[in-house]
């Protein structure tokens, strides 16, 4: 009980989890996975970004001789069992995890072998499998994750030794100096053998990209659209948004953090290292003059000259004057030093032995500047040159003079350095510029030079060019650079100057200020207000909006404003006067003397008391009150002194000279005005105050005084007035989804030490170590390596961003993260997974880095990263990315990637090589050439699943695969913890506290670093926030019946921040036969619109009324909430006018009382009228009606249909605007031509969750007629079947046809009886099954459909047999005809079955999820042609549509005809007309059959050619139906049409049913007997 309760305080209260991952590992040589390692999560919902990153002991474990310490507890195995500690609790008190799961082993099991394993229960800030290791100064308050940050942060890092990268063989001349890695392809060369650094670098600049793609610096390839964010400019450039990170200069500040990207990118700073470290150029330059290789000279020089030059403290070997002395005696005359190249490869420092003995009095000697390339030979042209040692030599001074740089005396090397690199960059070649590479597109070649530059690095403040081009926007010739520019930079209007977009807004000013000191790219707002016409700045008497010249008149936000009403919502009380006679500021001061509404109230200049002054002379020209506080020109134009002063000054009356004295000035004693004003109101004399009375009205000052400090001349301060929704409630609550994580740095405490270079140092509790005290062990992150973190890791660093679409929103995913190679072992190097939730994450950056599991990595193999997605709650494989690693001689790839999450599974497929032997072969989602993988069963792995393994995840989890020490790579499901998925976790069944409220599902995730709270909560709809405690607002909208609702409808919501009108968009579908719609959101709004997809919009909602202060807010939109175009308020001749002049007539339409308007629109704003001091005024705010977002281009929509969403980035809602002939959620059901059928018409009638009594009466009717249709079929195909089963009838080929079409009409009675039933059952949900749905898909359409055209083909068969038979006459075989018969059938039944086979070859069954349920799920059987299959279907259909009706009514006219001859040649006195007329009533059964079937099929002909199409679900249904139910008639008719009118089949009928009676009788006599 007492470990239960100390396990809930440990939640309730919390601290950092130390838990050691991979403690239980072997170390083998050449094999660098990590182990011993913390992690640290930064995950910041709602704000921050996840940043994953593991602290690694690189070596050995067990060179440390551990020591148990007697005060920590230890406990077996069996002991935590009878005590009933679970592996949970052992998780949150930081045991190991090894050892946790373990421990969840041994309870699963009840091995025997593990009962006496050791637990040892760390104190705080202890942690390891033996609490050997501790944390000094740990905060327990805080995670784990901000306890290193604020560490990090803590740290001077211009002391932290440098860190080298030792994996490139890299000859600096006999040098110890180190190698960066940052010095791989930074442009200049630092390794002399062969300038092995920049060797393959080329290659960097020439891959071809994809046409919307940009490369990158890093040789990525970046899609452009993402080009103006932030995370390309990091990714792509490589560069901060801080400005810090462009400071060149030796002292620029920073404070270092390990989770931010300074580790994984160069800083300019640091223009030798490359390094955003402060002090390693200083380092670096140590270490080349400390160059032990110094052949040409003697010790006793070179220790000198390092003395001399303060690189050591050499107060025992020399000071200055003794070391030149030194210098003097031991160097030559002319000597290199140091002797190694000291920039570029190709640039060296020399010195004249004279320099140094006569400067005795100097501590510094300016070195030559030597170079052996003809590089810089265009620099130093004009310069007169020395040879030493057949190198030519510059004096540095006159380096100087050529850059204007007179005062360098006091420059140290480091800084010489600088200069010349900052100036020699541009002509420094540090690869072969092939004409080839400088005609990309990508390059820009500059001016009178071979060298040519990325576009990237085109006006980003570092000059690359000789001629400096490339940072001058006037020299620059390229047309592709300039439109380059045009996208990626920000345009300085006033000096035509262009700045990076990172430097906007960064507070320091980069264009150049005017005289006001307004900056273009830091006062973006002002910039903003000149170029917008902005309705809340319209005629308040300040002209802000820039000159618009429209017929060659000069318009402002100040001209023509006769019709604005000045006293507005916007103007009203804001002491800014914006009336001329001041109308907006009445009553709005704090005292009151009873002036009425048409008297502004001032001081008199006569008698120093209040009075009320007639509106109409304010601003008249003529001063009337004390301080000329009613006269805003004459104060405005006088102000010069104190304009900018907090306390608007003091005007004195009829003054000679300078009217204007500073409020400090009055009531003090002193007459400042010629004539006393500033002293005349004064009640209480303060000269002896120690307080002014402006400063100090709190004490006892008169309403008259007070009334004269606060007054302020109407000014205004530059700004964007927001828009107001007539009335704002300041005490609304915003609703927020997640939480932010707050750290205080109150208490926190970290030693600064340094022995672990960027690592942690940890305490180890260790008797020694090889021999050695030792008292500490460090950790590096994946970045470094060594015993004290020393060297630079071979890595991949990722920064990822993820993209789903709508309907995944709301689905918890697992990201799997993996470093593979192309072996046929598939060696997973090192992999991170994290759980990805829409809502919560999107448009969050996730970094993690990746190590190789050897060290070095092998270079000819190829690596890559893949990317598997997951659903968590199922761990169902939504897909999988695969990412090629390129250029391999690149120490550090620094990636990122923008991933779309797979709406679907990728499907199997077959594999072209091998076959995968124990899995299934799947295609990566996003490889254009299909390239597939093996997705192997558990145990197995390989890339084609060939290789057997143990796999010790635990039974319910998926075993993804295996690392290289052969450890099992786990995907756990819900609710489970550790790397094998051993551990519950009960954080989600506490009975404490229920973690997730309103019926939220709590799932458990690790990656979650908070002290208390490894989960998430996944809401019910109606709810939201972290806990889903946020009831959701819910918004009923009904529609009055004279409104044309569309089959969708948008709903803006406004919301009002503190600075921007903020607008959110969702969609709905109105359900069939219904006026009202539901809507809820978790937006929190103001004022909400509907729009109607005919573009109509109607005001629904806002916060006047205080609607929106409730939950449930209940609106009957009717026809007089239409908001109406102004083409429809104004003639055609004012629409036309700009919208500067426009504008300010918005309020008439208000105030029209006819109309009577509550809204309106013109093509940028949507306006409300409000009621204000009893008139009725306009309100607008900008509004971007064409805002639509497509889904990504990944559009589920069916045809060319549009997909829109409710977020560019983060949508939760998506929805299809279909074209004509298209509806359904998905635009999936279609209409036109022959693609109406049952499911189109009466699908969405059916209310999937009633049962049939309340289905509408459509569905009921339909029910009705398919059961007569049924029953009429039946009985005409029986008594068909009877009448022409009669073997003398079946004796011609007529027979056969007559009876073939009688047994088609059966099959359709009854398929298309079931073809009803299923609908209606699927749609009702009754019928589920999958199987049967997906058989009853495939055929019965297309069952029905074949029967109905043999059928009609068998009819014209029997049409032309009877011709034949007129026009043989005796000729005329019965044998002949029936063997043709048995032969046209079948090959009728194949021909047509043949030309429809497409039909079920084209069927699928579509989901359709019910709108306001995750439940219902509407099943379609849905119908999609190729288009080329479209127009054979079309015209195979016409086809068996018309060709039955011709040969029917040809054969007809044949035969009548034919025996009309022969009639008319028997009986020669009689005439022709006359034997017709008669062979046409004797066979007008023959005619009538096929006119009567064309009747029949007019409805559905009318349908089809005329109407076209049913546009939706609300379309004229019975029409339709109507068609749908005539064109099944035909089938009922055949005893109607082909028995009754002839004798002969009547009589043959008769004689069959007396047969069958008689056979009845026979057999019911048996039966009796």
């Amino acid at each position: 009980m007492i470990y239960f309760i100390f396990f809930l305080l440990h939640c309730i209260i919390g601290q950092p989890l130390l838990n050691l991952y991979y403690t239980d590992v072997t170390i083998e040589n050449n094999n660098i996975f990590q182990h011993n390692c913390l992690r640290a999560i930064q995950n910041n919902k709602l704000g921050g970004n996840f940043h994953m990153i593991s602290f690694c002991l690189s070596e050995n474990p067990s060179i440390f001789d551990i020591k148990d310490d007697v005060q920590i507890p230890r406990f077996t195995f069996l002991q935590l069992l009878e005590r009933n500690i679970t592996a949970e609790q052992l998780f949150y008190w930081s045991a190991p995890i090894d050892t946790i799961e373990k421990y969840q082993d041994y309870l699963n099991t009840e091995n025997i072998s593990l009962q006496n394993k050791i637990y040892y229960n760390c104190t705080f800030g202890r942690f390891g499998n033996r609490c050997q290791y501790e944390f000094n100064n740990l905060v327990e308050s805080i995670t784990l994750y901000y306890n290193i940050d604020h560490f990090y942060r803590s740290q001077e890092f211009d002391k932290i030794p440098m860190t080298c990268y030792k994996h490139l063989e890299c000859n600096h001349g006999g040098s110890t100096t180190c190698l960066d890695w940052r010095n791989i392809c930074n442009g200049q060369i630092d390794c002399l053998n062969d300038a092995i650094d920049e060797k393959d670098c080329w290659q960097l600049k020439v891959k071809q990209c994809n046409e919307n793609e940009r490369l990158c610096l890093n040789g990525q390839c970046m899609k452009i659209l993402t080009s103006e964010t932030v995370f390309f400019r990091i990714i792509c450039i490589g560069i901060s948004d801080f400005r810090y990170q462009e400071c060149t200069g030796l002292g620029c500040p920073i404070k270092y953090s390990l989770f931010n990207e300074y580790d994984d990118q160069g800083c300019s700073r640091n223009f030798l290292t490359g390094s955003c470290y402060l002090g390693h150029d200083s380092q670096l330059l140590i270490s080349m003059y400390s160059n032990e290789n110094e052949s040409l000279l003697s010790n006793n020089c070179s220790l000198a000259l390092r003395c001399f030059m303060d690189l050591f403290k050499c107060i025992e070997f020399c000071q200055k004057r003794q070391c030149i002395r030194i210098i003097e005696d031991n160097c030559p005359e002319m000597f290199f030093y140091p002797q190694i190249p000291i920039l570029f490869g190709n640039i060296y420092f020399a010195y004249m032995k004279k320099d140094f003995i006569h400067s005795m009095n100097s501590s510094m000697i300016m070195p030559y500047l030597c170079y052996n390339t003809t590089d810089y030979d265009q620099f130093f042209h004009q310069n007169q040159t020395l040879l030493i040692n057949n190198i030519r030599c510059v004096h540095t001074q006159e380096f100087y003079l050529l850059i204007n740089q007179f005062n360098h005396s006091l420059k140290t090397n480091l800084d010489i350095l600088h200069d010349l690199h900052k100036t020699l960059k541009r002509y420094h070649l540090s690869m072969n510029y092939t004409t080839e590479l400088c005609n990309r597109s990508n390059m820009y070649q500059c001016i009178d030079s071979p060298k040519c530059v990325d576009m990237l690095h085109i006006l980003n403040g570092i000059y690359d060019c000789p001629q400096m081009d490339d940072e001058i926007i006037s020299l620059l010739r390229s047309t592709s650079a300039m439109e380059f520019i045009e996208k990626t930079h920000f345009k300085c209007q006033l000096n035509n100057k262009y700045i990076p977009l990172r430097l906007v807004g960064d507070m320091q000013c980069d264009c150049e200020p005017d005289s006001r000191d307004y900056c273009e790219d830091e006062h973006i707002f002002v910039n903003y207000i000149k170029t917008n016409i902005l309705f809340q700045h319209i005629c308040d008497r300040f002209q802000e909006l820039s000159p618009i010249l429209i017929d060659g008149n000069n318009y402002t936000d100040e001209t023509e404003c006769e019709q604005w009403e000045c006293n507005n919502i916007y103007t009203r009380c804001n002491t800014e006067r914006n009336c001329p006679h001041a109308e907006d500021e009445i009553d709005c001061d704090f005292i009151s003397i009873g002036c009425s509404s048409k008297f502004y109230r001032c001081v008199s200049p006569q008698t120093y008391e209040f009075i009320c002054l007639p509106l109409e002379k304010i601003n008249d020209g003529s001063i009337d009150c004390l301080s000329a506080t009613d006269e805003d020109d004459i104060r405005g134009q006088n102000l010069v002194v104190y304009y900018y002063n907090d306390l608007a000054p003091f005007y004195c009356i009829n003054q000679s000279s300078n009217s204007f004295i500073s409020k400090n000035s009055l009531c003090d004693g002193h007459h400042d005005c010629e004539h006393g004003d500033d002293e005349q109101f004064c009640t209480t004399n303060r000269t002896n105050s120690d307080c002014e009375l402006c400063i100090c009205t709190w004490r006892g000052v008169s309403d008259v005084e007070r009334f004269l400090c606060e007054y302020k001349t109407p000014a205004r301060q530059w700004g964007i007035i927001n828009f107001k929704p007539f009335s704002i409630d300041s005490d609304r609550k915003t609703k927020e989804i997640g939480f932010k994580s707050r750290l205080s740095s109150s208490g926190l405490f970290w030693e600064s030490i340094y022995p672990c270079h960027m690592g942690l140092r940890v305490n180890v509790k260790s008797n020694q170590r090889n021999n050695l005290l030792s008292t500490f062990a460090c950790f590096c992150p994946p970045n470094y390596y060594g015993s004290e973190c020393q060297y630079q890791n071979q890595r991949v660093s990722l920064t990822l961003q993820f993209q789903t679409l709508s309907h995944s929103a709301k689905i918890l995913f697992i990201i799997v993260i993996s470093l593979i190679d192309d072996t046929d072992e598939k060696l997973v190097h090192s992999f991170g997974s994290f759980t990805y939730f829409s809502i919560y994450d999107c448009d969050e950056s996730f970094r993690l880095t990746l190590n190789y599991a050897t060290r070095p990595k092998n270079s000819s193999r190829q690596y890559f990263i893949r990317v598997d997605i997951y659903e968590k709650l199922t761990l169902y494989h939504r897909g999988s990315l695969l990412y090629p690693i390129e250029f391999s001689f690149l120490p550090v790839h620094r990636l990122g990637f923008v991933i779309e999450i797979p709406s679907n599974n990728t499907k199997m497929v077959n594999c072209k090589n091998k076959q995968c032997q124990h899995g299934r072969c799947m295609k990566y989602w996003n490889q254009p050439n299909n390239l597939t993988f093996c997705q192997c069963d558990r145990g197995w792995r390989g890339k084609y699943c060939q290789i057997p393994y143990d796999c010790d995840c635990s039974s319910d989890a998926l075993c993804f695969d295996v690392l290289s020490n052969n450890r099992s790579i786990c995907l756990c499901p819900k609710n489970r913890l550790g790397t094998r998925c051993l551990i519950s976790s009960t954080i989600c069944e506490r009975s404490i506290e229920t973690p997730c409220f309103n019926g939220g599902e709590c799932i458990v995730t690790e990656d979650y670093d908070g002290l208390n709270g490894q989960f998430i909560c996944l809401c019910k709809q109606g709810f939201s926030g972290k806990n889903c405690k946020l009831v959701d607002n819910k918004l009923i909208l009904s529609f009055d019946q004279e409104i044309d609702l569309s089959q969708s409808i948008f709903i803006h919501y406004i919301h009002l921040s503190s600075d921007s009108v903020e607008r959110s968009t969702t969609f709905k579908s109105i359900p069939i036969r219904q006026d009202f719609v539901t809507i809820n959101s978790s937006n929190s709004y103001e004022i909400a619109f509907v729009e109607l997809l005919n573009g109509n919009y109607y005001f629904a909602a806002s916060s006047k009324h205080k609607d929106i202060d409730q939950s449930v807010v209940n609106k009957r939109i009717r026809s007089s909430d239409r908001c109406p175009n102004i083409k429809e308020l104004f003639n055609e001749t004012f629409v036309r006018w700009n919208l500067i002049r426009r504008i300010k007539y918005y309020h008439l339409p208000c105030q029209n009382q006819i109309v009577n308007l509550s809204c309106f629109h013109d093509e940028v704003h949507l306006c409300l009228c409000y009621n204000f001091y009893g008139k009725r005024l306009a309100n607008c705010f900008l509004f971007e009606h064409n805002q639509t977002y497509d889904c990504f281009g990944r559009s589920e929509c069916e045809g060319n249909s549009r997909c829109l969403q409710d977020h560019e980035t983060c949508p939760t809602q998506s929805m299809c605007i279909c074209d004509n002939c298209f509806f359904g959620r998905k635009c999936q059901l279609r209409t036109d031509q022959f693609g109406l059928s049952l499911d189109v018409i009466l699908g969405y009638q059916i209310l999937p969750t009633n049962n049939f009594s309340l289905q509408p009466s459509i569905i009921k009717i339909s029910l009705a007629l398919t059961i007569l249709l049924m029953i009429i079929g039946l009985i005409n195909a029986i008594l068909s079947i009877i009448t022409f089963t009669n073997k003398q009838i079946r004796e011609v080929g007529c027979g056969l046809y007559l009876l073939g079409t009688s047994i088609t009409t059966l099959h359709i009675s009854i398929l298309f009886s079931l073809k009803f039933i299923i609908l209606l059952l699927t749609h009702m949900t009754i019928i589920r099954n999958e199987s049967f749905l997906k058989i009853q898909c495939y055929s019965l359409d297309f069952l029905i459909r074949i029967c109905l055209y043999l059928e009609q083909w068998l009819t014209a068969c029997v049409a032309c047999e009877r011709s034949i038979t007129v026009i043989q006459g005796v000729r005329f075989i019965k044998k002949k005809s029936k063997q043709a018969a048995r032969k046209i059938i079948p090959i009728l039944v194949i021909i047509i079955t043949l030309s429809f086979i497409h039909d079920p070859l084209s069927r699928t069954l579509n989901y359709d999820n019910e709108e306001d349920s995750n439940e219902i799920k509407r099943i379609w059987c849905i119908l999609r042609y190729q288009p080329a299959i479209e127009i054979y279907n079309y015209i195979i259909q016409t086809i068996h549509f018309t060709g039955p009706f011709i040969v029917n009514l040809i054969s007809s006219i044949i035969l009548i005809i034919k025996k009309s001859h022969q009639n008319a040649a028997l009986a020669k006195n009689r005439s022709f007309k006359l034997i017709l007329r008669e062979q046409i009533n004797e066979h007008k059964n023959l005619l009538i059959a096929p006119i009567v079937l064309v009747i029949l099929a007019l409805p559905r002909i009318i349908l089809v050619y005329t109407t076209k199409c049913m546009r939706s679900a609300n379309d004229v249904v019975w029409l339709y139906l109507l068609g749908y139910f005539i064109s099944f008639i035909p089938s009922t008719l055949t005893f109607l049409i082909f028995i009754l009118p002839s004798k002969f089949y009547k009589d043959e009928l008769k004689k069959t049913i007396v047969e069958y009676r008689k056979i009845i009788r026979k057999k019911l006599r048996l039966t009796n007997n």
